[in-house]
Parts: structure tokens; sequence; C-alpha cells
């Protein structure tokens, strides 16, 4: 059984390994943040496609599985904020696409139904079989400008 010193010992080595990695995670994210925020851009034909969608009284809405303050951010960042009607991270609906959840809640807001609402994505996975299953039609805008 261990001594007093030794116990001591311990709880000084589980403090300082505590202080350590508390430190060490509070320098990765903020060095990951710099990076993510740095490598921000916009999906080529993205904010052309929101506009041409705008210009025909659409209401747009971004649905996405960023975390709230990144996304605004991001949205910001790239001229995409001023362009939609309604954002909402999965953060804050509770739901992560692909989800058909997060899908209804945010075509919900705006006011219309699943099945007369259009899905643009550029990921197949999340974006357009999420909105596969929730009823939508969709389109991909893939990452390298292509259809």
């Amino acid at each position: 059984m261990p001594g007093n010193e030794e116990k001591a010992a311990a709880q000084c080595v589980n403090i300082l390994w505590h202080i350590y990695i508390t430190r060490f995670l509070a320098r990765y994210w903020e060095f990951y943040g710099q990076a993510y925020r740095n490598s921000r851009r916009v999906t080529p034909g993205s904010i052309e496609t929101l506009l041409q969608l705008r210009g025909q009284c659409m209401r747009l809405a971004i649905v996405t599985n960023v975390q709230a303050k990144d996304q605004v951010e991001k949205a910001e960042a790239i001229g995409a904020h001023h362009v939609v009607d309604y954002m909402i991270t999965s953060e804050e609906a509770g739901f992560c696409k692909p989800d058909t959840a997060i899908f209804q809640l945010a075509i919900g807001s705006l006011g219309f139904s699943l099945d007369e609402s259009y899905m643009v994505g550029d990921s197949v996975e999340s974006d357009i079989i999420g909105a596969i299953n929730s009823g939508m039609k969709t389109d991909s805008l893939l990452a390298d400008g292509n259809e």
C-alpha cells in the first residue's frame, strides 16, 4: 500500500499531466482554428449559383455540420452570409447531415415543404443523400466547379 509521500507524488504527477494536456490542447485548437480560418475558400461557382437562385426569387438556407460560430465567420469571409435567408448548423439543430431532421428544420423555417425545395450541395454523402432521403430535389456542385 503506498505511503503518504507516494500518494502526494502521484497526485502531483496527475495535476502536472492535467495542466500539460490542457495547455497542449488549447495550443493545438488555437493552431488548428487559425489554419482552418486561413484555408477557407469558396467552392468555385457556389456564390454565383446562390445569386442566380436569389435572382429567381428563391429563398436560400445554409445547412451545415460546422459549428455555429465558425459557420457565421466562414459565410461572412466568403461572401455568402448576405445572400441567404436562413442558416442552421448541426450544433444548433441537434442533428447532423445527412439526418433528415436538419433538412426538415431548415425548410420548415423558410416556410416551405420538403417536396417544393431544392438542395445544392458539395457532398454527395451528407448533402445529396440527406436531401434525397428528406424528399427534396437535389443537384451537386463539386469542389472543382463541375456539376
